[in-house]
Protein backbone atom coordinates (compact mmCIF):
# COMPACT_ATOMS: atom_id res chain seq x y z
CA UNK A 1 0.00 0.00 0.00
CA UNK A 2 1.32 3.75 -1.25
CA UNK A 3 0.98 6.85 0.80
CA UNK A 4 1.87 10.44 -0.85
CA UNK A 5 0.08 12.34 1.45
CA UNK A 6 2.73 15.64 1.95
CA UNK A 7 3.73 16.46 5.38
CA UNK A 8 4.64 20.07 3.98
CA UNK A 9 3.66 22.90 6.44
CA UNK A 10 2.08 20.51 8.88
CA UNK A 11 0.74 22.41 12.07
CA UNK A 12 -1.88 21.98 14.63
CA UNK A 13 -5.65 23.08 14.48
CA UNK A 14 -6.00 24.75 17.62
CA UNK A 15 -9.32 26.39 16.77
CA UNK A 16 -10.72 22.65 17.77
CA UNK A 17 -9.78 23.81 21.42
CA UNK A 18 -10.55 27.33 21.59
CA UNK A 19 -11.53 29.70 18.63
CA UNK A 20 -9.38 32.36 20.04
CA UNK A 21 -7.52 33.48 22.83
CA UNK A 22 -9.61 35.58 24.19
CA UNK A 23 -12.28 32.31 24.28
CA UNK A 24 -9.65 31.32 26.76
CA UNK A 25 -9.43 34.02 28.54
CA UNK A 26 -12.95 34.06 29.40
CA UNK A 27 -12.83 30.08 30.04
CA UNK A 28 -10.09 31.34 32.48
CA UNK A 29 -12.25 33.39 33.64
CA UNK A 30 -14.89 30.94 34.27
CA UNK A 31 -12.56 28.36 35.80
CA UNK A 32 -10.56 30.65 38.79
CA UNK A 33 -14.23 31.39 39.84
CA UNK A 34 -15.56 27.90 39.73
CA UNK A 35 -12.76 26.88 41.76
CA UNK A 36 -12.44 29.48 44.46
CA UNK A 37 -16.78 27.52 44.62
CA UNK A 38 -15.30 24.62 45.36
CA UNK A 39 -13.00 25.56 47.59
CA UNK A 40 -16.02 26.26 49.83
CA UNK A 41 -17.46 22.86 49.13
CA UNK A 42 -14.81 20.41 49.76
CA UNK A 43 -16.24 19.51 53.41
CA UNK A 44 -19.87 19.05 52.25
CA UNK A 45 -19.62 15.08 52.42
CA UNK A 46 -22.38 14.13 55.17
CA UNK A 47 -25.13 12.69 52.17
CA UNK A 48 -24.98 10.78 49.06
CA UNK A 49 -26.80 14.43 47.33
CA UNK A 50 -24.43 17.07 48.89
CA UNK A 51 -21.11 14.57 47.43
CA UNK A 52 -22.69 14.03 44.05
CA UNK A 53 -22.80 17.69 43.97
CA UNK A 54 -18.90 18.28 44.68
CA UNK A 55 -17.86 15.46 42.64
CA UNK A 56 -20.09 16.87 39.27
CA UNK A 57 -18.50 19.88 39.97
CA UNK A 58 -14.76 18.43 39.98
CA UNK A 59 -15.60 16.50 37.13
CA UNK A 60 -16.41 19.87 35.31
CA UNK A 61 -13.69 21.72 36.35
CA UNK A 62 -11.46 18.74 35.33
CA UNK A 63 -12.81 19.22 32.01
CA UNK A 64 -12.14 22.58 31.90
CA UNK A 65 -8.65 22.75 33.38
CA UNK A 66 -7.78 20.22 30.73
CA UNK A 67 -8.91 22.24 27.84
CA UNK A 68 -6.81 25.44 29.05
CA UNK A 69 -3.85 23.18 29.92
CA UNK A 70 -3.69 21.42 26.77
CA UNK A 71 -4.10 24.71 24.53
CA UNK A 72 -2.09 26.60 26.19
CA UNK A 73 1.03 24.23 25.87
CA UNK A 74 0.39 23.84 22.30
CA UNK A 75 -0.29 27.46 22.10
CA UNK A 76 3.30 28.24 23.81
CA UNK A 77 4.93 25.41 21.85
CA UNK A 78 4.33 27.24 18.67
CA UNK A 79 5.00 30.76 20.15
CA UNK A 80 8.03 30.11 22.40
CA UNK A 81 9.15 33.77 22.85
CA UNK A 82 5.77 35.00 23.55
CA UNK A 83 5.97 36.74 27.11
CA UNK A 84 2.36 37.03 27.20
CA UNK A 85 1.44 33.17 26.81
CA UNK A 86 4.32 32.41 29.42
CA UNK A 87 2.44 34.86 31.82
CA UNK A 88 -0.94 33.14 30.87
CA UNK A 89 0.69 29.88 31.80
CA UNK A 90 1.67 30.93 35.03
CA UNK A 91 -1.69 32.56 35.35
CA UNK A 92 -3.39 29.34 35.04
CA UNK A 93 -0.95 27.34 36.95
CA UNK A 94 -1.22 29.38 40.21
CA UNK A 95 -5.38 28.85 39.73
CA UNK A 96 -4.31 25.04 39.27
CA UNK A 97 -2.28 24.37 42.68
CA UNK A 98 -5.21 26.34 44.31
CA UNK A 99 -7.39 23.72 42.55
CA UNK A 100 -5.29 20.50 43.06
CA UNK A 101 -4.87 21.86 46.92
CA UNK A 102 -9.22 21.88 47.10
CA UNK A 103 -9.07 18.20 45.76
CA UNK A 104 -6.59 16.93 48.11
CA UNK A 105 -9.11 18.83 51.10
CA UNK A 106 -12.16 17.01 49.06
CA UNK A 107 -9.74 13.27 49.68
CA UNK A 108 -9.07 13.86 52.82
CA UNK A 109 -12.72 14.47 53.60
CA UNK A 110 -14.53 11.80 52.26
CA UNK A 111 -11.48 9.60 54.13
CA UNK A 112 -12.10 10.92 57.39
CA UNK A 113 -15.65 9.72 57.27
CA UNK A 114 -16.32 6.53 58.61
CA UNK A 115 -15.65 3.29 56.85
CA UNK A 116 -19.43 2.46 56.95
CA UNK A 117 -20.54 5.54 55.20
CA UNK A 118 -17.37 5.31 52.71
CA UNK A 119 -19.02 2.24 51.62
CA UNK A 120 -22.27 3.45 51.12
CA UNK A 121 -21.01 6.52 48.54
CA UNK A 122 -19.26 3.15 47.06
CA UNK A 123 -22.53 1.23 46.42
CA UNK A 124 -24.81 3.96 45.73
CA UNK A 125 -26.30 3.86 42.84
CA UNK A 126 -27.08 7.92 42.59
CA UNK A 127 -23.12 7.68 43.01
CA UNK A 128 -22.69 4.74 39.90
CA UNK A 129 -21.13 6.97 37.59
CA UNK A 130 -18.79 8.54 40.04
CA UNK A 131 -17.58 5.00 41.41
CA UNK A 132 -14.05 5.14 39.73
CA UNK A 133 -13.11 8.44 41.25
CA UNK A 134 -14.70 7.44 44.71
CA UNK A 135 -12.26 3.83 44.23
CA UNK A 136 -9.31 6.32 43.30
CA UNK A 137 -10.15 8.06 47.02
CA UNK A 138 -11.17 4.97 49.22
CA UNK A 139 -9.59 1.81 48.26
CA UNK A 140 -5.68 1.40 48.56
CA UNK A 141 -3.62 1.53 45.29
CA UNK A 142 -3.34 -1.93 45.24
CA UNK A 143 -7.02 -2.68 44.72
CA UNK A 144 -7.19 0.14 41.98
CA UNK A 145 -9.70 -1.03 38.97
CA UNK A 146 -7.34 0.49 36.72
CA UNK A 147 -7.61 -1.41 33.41
CA UNK A 148 -3.97 -0.90 32.19
CA UNK A 149 -2.54 -2.45 35.60
CA UNK A 150 -3.57 -5.60 34.26
CA UNK A 151 -1.28 -5.37 31.26
CA UNK A 152 1.87 -5.67 34.19
CA UNK A 153 3.59 -8.69 34.82
CA UNK A 154 5.82 -8.83 37.66
CA UNK A 155 8.27 -5.67 37.14
CA UNK A 156 7.48 -1.66 37.39
CA UNK A 157 10.47 0.36 36.24
CA UNK A 158 12.33 3.10 38.15
CA UNK A 159 10.54 6.48 36.84
CA UNK A 160 13.29 8.45 34.42
CA UNK A 161 12.64 11.83 35.68
CA UNK A 162 15.42 12.98 37.35
CA UNK A 163 17.36 13.75 33.95
CA UNK A 164 14.33 15.95 32.78
CA UNK A 165 14.68 17.79 35.64
CA UNK A 166 18.32 18.37 34.79
CA UNK A 167 17.61 19.40 31.65
CA UNK A 168 15.47 22.01 32.44
CA UNK A 169 17.28 23.61 34.94
CA UNK A 170 19.95 23.64 32.14
CA UNK A 171 18.35 25.02 29.74
CA UNK A 172 16.52 27.80 31.83
CA UNK A 173 19.83 28.93 33.60
CA UNK A 174 22.90 28.14 31.50
CA UNK A 175 24.80 30.21 29.43
CA UNK A 176 26.90 28.35 27.51
CA UNK A 177 30.52 30.37 26.26
CA UNK A 178 31.27 30.43 22.67
CA UNK A 179 33.51 27.60 20.67
CA UNK A 180 35.78 27.68 17.95
CA UNK A 181 34.35 24.91 15.04
CA UNK A 182 36.88 25.23 12.04
CA UNK A 183 38.03 28.86 11.43
CA UNK A 184 34.36 30.63 13.01
CA UNK A 185 33.31 30.49 16.56
CA UNK A 186 29.83 29.52 17.43
CA UNK A 187 27.92 30.09 20.63
CA UNK A 188 26.51 26.94 22.38
CA UNK A 189 22.85 27.54 22.38
CA UNK A 190 20.52 24.52 22.70
CA UNK A 191 19.56 25.27 18.67
CA UNK A 192 23.01 24.89 17.94
CA UNK A 193 23.94 21.78 20.44
CA UNK A 194 23.03 19.43 18.35
CA UNK A 195 24.49 20.01 15.16
CA UNK A 196 27.70 20.58 17.51
CA UNK A 197 27.51 17.26 19.49
CA UNK A 198 26.50 15.20 16.95
CA UNK A 199 29.51 16.54 15.03
CA UNK A 200 32.20 14.42 12.87
CA UNK A 201 35.18 16.55 15.06
CA UNK A 202 36.17 15.06 18.17
CA UNK A 203 37.61 18.24 19.14
CA UNK A 204 34.26 19.96 18.63
CA UNK A 205 32.46 17.28 20.58
CA UNK A 206 34.92 17.61 23.08
CA UNK A 207 34.93 21.78 23.23
CA UNK A 208 30.73 21.31 22.99
CA UNK A 209 31.42 19.13 26.31
CA UNK A 210 33.60 21.45 28.35
CA UNK A 211 31.04 24.32 27.36
CA UNK A 212 28.16 22.62 29.05
CA UNK A 213 30.26 21.54 31.63
CA UNK A 214 31.37 24.78 32.41
CA UNK A 215 27.66 26.15 32.41
CA UNK A 216 26.38 23.45 34.41
CA UNK A 217 28.77 24.36 37.28
CA UNK A 218 26.79 27.81 37.16
CA UNK A 219 23.48 25.62 37.96
CA UNK A 220 24.91 22.87 40.58
CA UNK A 221 22.79 24.78 43.67
CA UNK A 222 19.82 25.11 41.91
CA UNK A 223 20.12 21.62 40.51
CA UNK A 224 20.62 20.66 43.66
CA UNK A 225 17.22 22.25 44.93
CA UNK A 226 15.26 21.49 42.32
CA UNK A 227 15.93 17.75 43.08
CA UNK A 228 15.16 18.84 46.73
CA UNK A 229 11.74 20.53 45.93
CA UNK A 230 10.75 17.63 43.59
CA UNK A 231 11.19 14.65 45.90
CA UNK A 232 9.43 17.30 48.62
CA UNK A 233 6.68 17.01 45.61
CA UNK A 234 6.72 13.58 45.46
CA UNK A 235 6.22 13.13 49.06
CA UNK A 236 3.07 15.14 49.25
CA UNK A 237 1.83 13.56 45.99
CA UNK A 238 2.91 9.88 47.38
CA UNK A 239 0.58 10.34 50.56
CA UNK A 240 -2.60 11.52 48.62
CA UNK A 241 -2.05 8.33 46.79
CA UNK A 242 -1.73 6.31 49.90
CA UNK A 243 1.70 5.09 49.55
CA UNK A 244 3.45 5.33 52.79
CA UNK A 245 6.49 7.40 51.53
CA UNK A 246 8.09 9.28 48.22
CA UNK A 247 10.60 5.88 48.28
CA UNK A 248 7.00 3.59 48.04
CA UNK A 249 5.69 5.63 45.51
CA UNK A 250 8.71 5.15 43.49
CA UNK A 251 8.91 1.42 43.27
CA UNK A 252 5.18 1.49 42.74
CA UNK A 253 3.32 0.17 45.83
CA UNK A 254 4.33 -3.77 45.79
CA UNK A 255 4.92 -4.11 42.35
CA UNK A 256 8.52 -3.55 42.51
CA UNK A 257 10.81 -4.40 45.46
CA UNK A 258 14.38 -2.33 45.68
CA UNK A 259 15.80 -5.72 45.80
CA UNK A 260 13.88 -6.77 42.62
CA UNK A 261 15.04 -3.49 41.03
CA UNK A 262 18.58 -4.30 42.13
CA UNK A 263 18.32 -7.48 40.13
CA UNK A 264 17.32 -5.65 36.92
CA UNK A 265 20.24 -3.21 37.28
CA UNK A 266 22.11 -6.52 37.56
CA UNK A 267 21.35 -8.08 34.59
CA UNK A 268 21.71 -4.91 32.39
CA UNK A 269 25.20 -5.03 33.82
CA UNK A 270 25.81 -8.32 32.82
CA UNK A 271 25.54 -6.83 29.22
CA UNK A 272 28.81 -5.14 29.85
CA UNK A 273 30.98 -6.89 27.53
CA UNK A 274 28.20 -6.12 24.62
CA UNK A 275 28.77 -2.90 25.69
CA UNK A 276 32.20 -3.33 25.16
CA UNK A 277 32.16 -4.46 21.95
CA UNK A 278 29.25 -2.20 21.12
CA UNK A 279 32.09 0.76 22.24
CA UNK A 280 35.51 -0.71 19.68
CA UNK A 281 32.75 -0.66 17.15
CA UNK A 282 32.27 2.97 17.49
CA UNK A 283 36.29 3.60 17.86
CA UNK A 284 36.82 2.33 14.61
CA UNK A 285 33.60 4.22 12.99
CA UNK A 286 34.71 6.98 14.39
CA UNK A 287 38.13 6.48 13.71
CA UNK A 288 39.31 7.57 17.41
CA UNK A 289 41.53 5.95 19.79
CA UNK A 290 39.87 7.16 23.17
CA UNK A 291 35.96 6.94 23.75
CA UNK A 292 34.13 9.82 26.01
CA UNK A 293 30.77 10.10 26.75
CA UNK A 294 30.57 13.19 24.76
CA UNK A 295 31.35 10.58 21.48
CA UNK A 296 28.04 8.95 22.73
CA UNK A 297 25.78 11.41 20.49
CA UNK A 298 28.11 11.46 17.81
CA UNK A 299 27.25 10.17 14.42
CA UNK A 300 28.98 7.14 12.69
CA UNK A 301 27.44 8.03 9.86
CA UNK A 302 24.68 9.66 7.61
CA UNK A 303 21.55 9.10 6.99
CA UNK A 304 18.78 11.22 5.13
CA UNK A 305 15.38 11.34 5.02
CA UNK A 306 12.66 13.85 4.74
CA UNK A 307 9.85 14.34 6.76
CA UNK A 308 7.59 12.88 4.09
CA UNK A 309 9.45 9.77 3.63
CA UNK A 310 9.47 9.00 7.39
CA UNK A 311 5.76 9.39 7.46
CA UNK A 312 5.30 7.18 4.62
CA UNK A 313 7.92 4.49 6.20
CA UNK A 314 6.30 4.83 9.34
CA UNK A 315 2.77 3.87 7.86
CA UNK A 316 3.95 0.60 6.15
CA UNK A 317 5.58 -0.48 9.78
CA UNK A 318 2.65 0.79 11.71
CA UNK A 319 0.96 -2.23 9.47
CA UNK A 320 2.50 -4.78 11.30
CA UNK A 321 0.13 -4.15 14.48
CA UNK A 322 -3.20 -3.53 13.14
CA UNK A 323 -4.68 -1.19 9.56
CA UNK A 324 -6.50 0.70 12.78
CA UNK A 325 -3.01 1.94 13.78
CA UNK A 326 -2.43 3.23 10.42
CA UNK A 327 -5.76 4.91 10.45
CA UNK A 328 -5.01 6.21 13.94
CA UNK A 329 -1.97 8.24 12.21
CA UNK A 330 -4.07 9.39 9.10
CA UNK A 331 -6.75 11.10 11.27
CA UNK A 332 -4.32 12.89 13.57
CA UNK A 333 -2.60 14.04 10.09
CA UNK A 334 -6.05 14.96 8.38
CA UNK A 335 -7.61 16.88 11.48
CA UNK A 336 -4.40 18.44 11.69
CA UNK A 337 -3.04 17.04 15.53
CA UNK A 338 0.39 16.62 14.24
CA UNK A 339 2.94 19.89 14.11
CA UNK A 340 6.31 19.06 12.58
CA UNK A 341 8.92 21.80 12.14
CA UNK A 342 12.78 22.16 11.94
CA UNK A 343 11.88 25.90 13.61
CA UNK A 344 15.09 25.28 16.71
CA UNK A 345 13.48 27.99 18.55
CA UNK A 346 10.19 25.47 19.28
CA UNK A 347 12.31 22.72 20.05
CA UNK A 348 14.28 24.54 23.00
CA UNK A 349 13.54 21.71 25.51
CA UNK A 350 12.53 18.54 23.02
CA UNK A 351 12.72 17.23 20.15
CA UNK A 352 9.11 15.34 19.95
CA UNK A 353 6.18 14.94 22.52
CA UNK A 354 2.91 13.94 22.82
CA UNK A 355 -0.04 15.47 24.73
CA UNK A 356 -3.38 14.37 25.61
CA UNK A 357 -5.62 15.89 27.98
CA UNK A 358 -9.29 14.46 28.80
CA UNK A 359 -10.99 13.33 26.09
CA UNK A 360 -9.09 14.89 22.98
CA UNK A 361 -7.10 13.07 20.36
CA UNK A 362 -3.70 13.48 21.01
CA UNK A 363 -1.41 16.48 19.74
CA UNK A 364 1.99 15.33 18.23
CA UNK A 365 4.88 17.38 17.93
CA UNK A 366 8.01 16.78 15.83
CA UNK A 367 11.91 18.62 15.86
CA UNK A 368 12.71 17.47 12.16
CA UNK A 369 15.73 17.61 10.87
CA UNK A 370 16.02 15.27 8.19
CA UNK A 371 17.82 12.33 9.32
CA UNK A 372 17.39 9.12 10.97
CA UNK A 373 16.78 9.80 14.82
CA UNK A 374 14.28 12.48 13.76
CA UNK A 375 12.46 9.60 11.66
CA UNK A 376 12.67 7.61 14.97
CA UNK A 377 11.39 10.61 17.05
CA UNK A 378 8.10 11.16 14.94
CA UNK A 379 8.27 6.99 15.23
CA UNK A 380 7.79 7.00 18.98
CA UNK A 381 5.57 10.24 19.39
CA UNK A 382 3.27 8.41 17.26
CA UNK A 383 2.88 5.35 18.82
CA UNK A 384 2.44 7.49 22.49
CA UNK A 385 -0.77 8.79 20.63
CA UNK A 386 -1.93 5.40 19.14
CA UNK A 387 -1.84 3.87 22.97
CA UNK A 388 -3.16 7.16 24.24
CA UNK A 389 -6.04 7.14 21.84
CA UNK A 390 -6.81 3.18 22.56
CA UNK A 391 -6.52 4.41 26.34
CA UNK A 392 -8.99 7.30 25.71
CA UNK A 393 -11.44 4.55 23.71
CA UNK A 394 -11.46 2.04 26.39
CA UNK A 395 -11.30 3.43 30.05
CA UNK A 396 -13.46 5.54 31.68
CA UNK A 397 -13.54 9.57 32.50
CA UNK A 398 -10.69 9.04 35.73
CA UNK A 399 -8.67 6.13 34.32
CA UNK A 400 -7.56 7.35 31.29
CA UNK A 401 -3.92 7.26 32.17
CA UNK A 402 -1.39 4.83 33.38
CA UNK A 403 2.00 3.44 34.58
CA UNK A 404 5.34 5.10 33.42
CA UNK A 405 6.42 1.42 31.97
CA UNK A 406 2.86 0.77 29.69
CA UNK A 407 3.34 4.54 28.15
CA UNK A 408 6.96 3.82 27.18
CA UNK A 409 6.95 0.31 26.15
CA UNK A 410 4.21 1.25 23.79
CA UNK A 411 6.32 4.06 22.34
CA UNK A 412 9.64 2.40 21.87
CA UNK A 413 8.00 -1.16 20.62
CA UNK A 414 6.35 1.34 17.74
CA UNK A 415 9.71 2.72 17.34
CA UNK A 416 11.67 -0.22 17.18
CA UNK A 417 9.31 -1.87 15.03
CA UNK A 418 9.55 1.36 12.63
CA UNK A 419 13.79 0.64 12.70
CA UNK A 420 12.95 -3.27 12.02
CA UNK A 421 10.83 -2.89 9.35
CA UNK A 422 12.69 -0.37 7.81
CA UNK A 423 15.84 -2.87 7.80
CA UNK A 424 13.63 -5.71 6.43
CA UNK A 425 12.73 -3.81 3.16
CA UNK A 426 16.12 -1.69 2.37
CA UNK A 427 18.12 -3.70 -0.61
CA UNK A 428 20.99 -2.02 0.17
CA UNK A 429 23.99 -3.53 2.04
CA UNK A 430 25.06 -0.26 2.47
CA UNK A 431 22.52 1.17 3.94
CA UNK A 432 21.40 -2.53 6.19
CA UNK A 433 24.81 -1.63 7.91
CA UNK A 434 23.83 2.08 8.90
CA UNK A 435 20.47 0.68 9.97
CA UNK A 436 21.94 -1.87 12.41
CA UNK A 437 24.46 0.31 13.77
CA UNK A 438 21.30 2.40 14.96
CA UNK A 439 19.57 -0.68 16.11
CA UNK A 440 22.79 -1.48 18.37
CA UNK A 441 23.38 2.47 19.73
CA UNK A 442 18.91 1.84 20.58
CA UNK A 443 19.98 -0.93 22.80
CA UNK A 444 23.19 0.98 24.43
CA UNK A 445 21.06 4.25 24.73
CA UNK A 446 17.56 3.01 25.96
CA UNK A 447 18.29 0.56 28.21
CA UNK A 448 22.34 0.42 29.08
CA UNK A 449 22.16 4.08 29.97
CA UNK A 450 18.40 4.18 31.22
CA UNK A 451 19.38 1.68 34.03
CA UNK A 452 22.30 4.49 34.80
CA UNK A 453 19.70 7.22 35.54
CA UNK A 454 17.39 5.42 37.17
CA UNK A 455 20.10 3.73 39.68
CA UNK A 456 20.82 7.43 39.89
CA UNK A 457 17.12 8.22 41.10
CA UNK A 458 16.92 5.17 43.32
CA UNK A 459 19.97 5.88 45.51
CA UNK A 460 18.64 9.84 45.66
CA UNK A 461 15.11 8.71 46.11
CA UNK A 462 16.00 6.39 49.22
CA UNK A 463 17.97 9.50 50.54
CA UNK A 464 15.12 11.98 50.21
CA UNK A 465 13.25 9.03 51.79
CA UNK A 466 15.35 9.76 55.18
CA UNK A 467 14.63 13.65 54.63
CA UNK A 468 18.01 14.30 53.48
CA UNK A 469 18.48 17.34 51.07
CA UNK A 470 20.58 17.50 48.40
CA UNK A 471 24.32 19.51 47.55
CA UNK A 472 26.64 19.57 44.70
CA UNK A 473 29.38 17.92 45.39
CA UNK A 474 27.31 14.35 46.83
CA UNK A 475 25.30 14.58 43.23
CA UNK A 476 28.34 14.81 41.17
CA UNK A 477 30.31 12.09 43.15
CA UNK A 478 27.10 9.66 43.22
CA UNK A 479 27.14 9.82 39.63
CA UNK A 480 30.50 9.43 39.37
CA UNK A 481 30.29 6.51 41.21
CA UNK A 482 27.50 4.80 38.92
CA UNK A 483 29.73 5.90 35.58
CA UNK A 484 32.36 4.07 36.76
CA UNK A 485 29.81 1.16 37.81
CA UNK A 486 28.95 0.80 33.79
CA UNK A 487 31.57 2.09 31.86
CA UNK A 488 34.77 1.56 34.22
CA UNK A 489 37.28 -0.01 31.87
CA UNK A 490 35.29 0.43 28.83
CA UNK A 491 36.03 4.06 27.89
Amino acid sequence: MGYNNSMKNTKWNLKKIFKSQRDWDKKLTQFRSLVESFGGKTSEVDSIDSVKKVLRLEKKLDTMNNELSLYIALKTTINPNSETLKFKDLEHGTICNAYQRYCFDFEHSILALPKKKQKQFLNSPELSFYKPRLEQIILPKSNSTRKEEKLLSHIEPIKDEIPNIYSTVLNKNVSYRAIRVEDNVLKVAPKNLKKLETSKSKTVRRNTYLSRVKGEAQTQVTHAQTLSHHFQFSKVFSETKKYPSAFDYLLKDEKLKEKTAHEIFEVVLNNKPLIEDFIKYRKKALNIRNYCSYDDKAESFDYKISANKAYNEILKAFENFSQEEVNTVKRLKKNRHLYITDNSEAAKSFYGFCMRIGNTDPYVFSYFQNDLDSAMTLAHELGHAIHETKLNKHNDFWNKDTSLIIHETASYTHELVFLLDLLKRTPSKKTRKKILAKLVKYYYDVLYKKALCSKYELILSKQAAKNRSFDPRTLSKKYEDLEDEFFGGIR
